[in-house]
């Protein structure tokens, strides 16, 4: 019930607040800017229009104040409705929605004032509502003066809940995605204008007056001036919460996405410009004319370089400060598989592409056309052979590393993807040149097609499905040695553990639980414990070479429901000296919640038998391997952000794998 009353409390809120704050911004340019622009008929003194924004604030004004203020009189008398998610998600989203149309006019504010600062005259198309830069500064003052207002309130508004009630792990996260979230906006913004900046710089060095003149400049330095303020601030809020935010905000996966992701597309942007500039030299090298000027490739690269190098130093000094946590560890391995799958991906187009000029030259005279070809797929080969074998060095020695950060790295959901992934490109390329080879045969013997070219036709998918079959086999085989160690790391480490089991109904459950451990964990001790005549009865105790008690005392783990800790609920009669045994134990107790009549496990369902065995199976290989016990419940952000990427790649690939014959024969 209170859930979906802070629903409809905070979506009228929101509705109402940003209702009456656009009203209040549009007759305010309504009133004041036809002032300073009589001459166009953009925005006028228009009654019907002013009679409309009036009574958006007559009538939504109230209702806004009356939810709102019944919100926080909630919140003062509830210390659970001051720290609801919903509240902080609420505060959150609205200075989210004022902070981006504050970008908006910020920039066209500021492009007006350069404008009349700089003396450069302004060009108004005819077909054009643009306002003359005068009356723009009002315009989009306006705009900014109550935005601004707004966002400070719900920042104070956020600061104050957050000062009075405890930070708990979603309210966290709710704040990093804001922090981070406009630090990456406010970066890209401040790469366009830096980027353009230098850009402008570069071509006054150039006859090209058309790409780097007045408006452009003013263009970029709005962009470089808006996304600097706003960058600054939004990186020294998320640099505080890292130095002064505890342990959980250093241990924060999602501080190390953030910084990888930048890192990530400022290598990719790096790579692509340094590919276009050796495409240019190889052109030159050929005697082939380059399209385009170079400072647009320079422009891009110093840009990318520099994002590329500030965000590898921060993510070095991180990890000197603070030692790296799993879940970051895994956001560390997802980029490293992004750039050498793309890496690979460059290298092996690269390779398939020389390789396709190779065998079409044989047949033909080597004109421009394929000399651009080879000049693109040889930049393609090197660039990506650069980008690839960095990381894939990185990844392979941390997957041959011994100890726990190695079954770490192997047993890793973002390497699983990355090969399958290859294995299913592999696969797919191998049928696709193949299809294409024996249509061709086929095409041949019923006369749709001579036999000319055809031997270079077949070579060509012949070679491409050569190349599918390698990559196939060296993934398949990087998969195959990583499960085989994984699987003896397993089997060692069990070898010399003992498993006491025990139940205290009637031993169908242990029985089970035996069963499949035994399966799953073949090397290990087992030692069935009864404590009523029926579940020893069941489970045969009575001729286990070990007696029960010392077992017990020898015993690793001892798993068995919740009840063998407690006298208070027996089943029968129950061996209440063997009760106090397993007390006792120095073994490591893990309880599975079954179901007893007038006992329930707060925020813990039913359990049925088979999802009973499976969960304790899963949480006895994690106390072997020396891991948390963990449920095996939602995926954490590692595998949610590896999905999602592996999925987009995927869905954008296979498109270009169905017209590869098309787009290479």
């Amino acid at each position: 019930m209170a859930n979906i009353r802070r629903v409809y409390m905070f979506v009228v809120t929101a509705v109402s607040l940003n209702a009456v704050a656009w009203a209040v911004i549009a007759l305010l340019r309504n009133l004041l800017t036809p002032a300073l622009n009589p001459l166009r008929g953009n925005i006028s003194y228009r009654t019907e229009v002013i009679a409309i924004q009036l009574a958006m604030i007559i009538i939504g004004l109230p209702i806004y104040l009356a939810h709102w203020l019944w919100a926080e009189r909630l919140a003062r008398r509830d210390e659970e409705e001051h720290g609801a998610l919903l509240r902080r998600l609420y505060l959150y989203a609205m200075m989210a929605v004022f902070i981006i149309p504050i970008f908006v006019n910020a920039l066209s504010f500021m492009q007006s004032g350069l404008r009349l600062l700089m003396g450069v005259a302004q060009q108004i198309p005819s077909w054009s509502t643009e306002l003359p830069d005068r009356a723009n500064l009002v315009y989009t003052a306006v705009a900014l003066i109550v935005l601004a207002v707004l966002w400070a309130y719900h920042h104070w508004v956020t600061v104050v809940d957050r000062s009075q009630v405890a930070e708990t792990n979603d309210l966290a996260v709710i704040h990093r995605l804001y922090v981070y979230l406009f630090t990456f906006i406010s970066l890209l913004l401040l790469s366009i204008g830096g980027g353009g900046l230098l850009r402008w710089l570069l071509f006054q060095f150039s006859s090209d007056r058309i790409i780097a003149n007045e408006e452009s400049l003013v263009i970029t330095l709005a962009a470089l001036l808006v996304g600097l303020v706003a960058w600054f601030y939004f990186w020294r809020k998320a640099e505080g919460m890292f130095t002064f935010g505890g342990a959980r905000e250093q241990a924060s996966a999602l501080r190390k996405f953030y910084l990888y992701l930048v890192i990530f597309l400022a290598a990719l942007g790096t790579v692509s410009a340094l590919t276009i500039l050796l495409s240019g030299l190889f052109r030159q090298l050929l005697d082939v004319a380059a399209p385009g000027s170079i400072f647009n490739v320079l422009s891009v690269l110093v840009t990318t370089a520099v994002l590329w190098a500030y965000h590898f130093f921060v993510l070095r000094q991180d990890t000197r400060l603070i030692p790296e946590v799993a879940a970051q560890a895994e956001v560390r391995r997802l980029y490293w598989y992004l750039i050498a799958g793309i890496g690979l991906l460059a290298l092996l187009i690269g390779v398939g592409g020389n390789i396709s000029v190779l065998i079409r030259s044989t047949g033909l005279f080597v004109g421009d056309v394929l000399k651009v070809m080879v000049a693109w797929f040889t930049a393609v080969l090197i660039a990506g052979l650069v980008v690839w074998i960095v990381p894939w060095r990185n990844i392979q020695a941390e997957v041959n590393t011994s100890g726990e950060a190695g079954e770490g790295a192997r047993r890793s959901l973002v390497r699983r993807m990355y090969l399958y992934f290859y294995l299913l490109l592999a696969t797919l390329t191998f049928l696709g040149t193949s299809v294409y080879a024996v249509s061709q045969i086929i095409y041949l013997l019923l006369g749709g097609r001579t036999a000319v070219n055809l031997a270079a036709d077949m070579a060509q998918a012949v070679s491409y499905a050569l190349l599918a079959v390698v990559v196939w086999l060296y993934h398949g085989r990087l998969l195959r040695l990583g499960n085989a160690a994984f699987k003896q790391a397993e089997a060692r480490r069990a070898q010399t553990v003992h498993v006491a089991v025990v139940d205290d109904a009637d031993g169908r459950f242990a029985e089970r639980l035996m069963h499949d451990l035994h399966e799953a964990l073949p090397t290990v001790v087992l030692h069935p414990i009864g404590l009523t005549p029926q579940a020893k009865e069941t489970l045969h105790t009575a001729d286990e070479p070990v007696p029960a008690q010392e077992a017990l005392a020898a015993a690793q783990i001892i798993v068995g429901p919740w009840t063998m800790t407690t006298p208070y609920v027996v089943h029968g009669e129950t061996d209440m000296e063997m009760l106090a045994a397993v007390s006792a134990s120095p073994g490591h107790k893990l309880l599975i919640p079954t179901p007893e009549p007038g006992w329930d496990w707060a925020g813990v369902g039913r359990w049925e038998m088979d999802t009973a065995v499976r969960q304790t199976i899963r949480a006895v290989k994690q106390l072997i391997a020396g891991q948390v016990v963990k449920s095996k419940s939602g995926p954490h952000l590692g595998t949610i952000i590896g999905v999602v990427v592996f999925i987009f790649i995927l869905m954008n690939l296979l498109p270009m794998l169905f017209m590869l014959p098309q787009l290479l024969f």
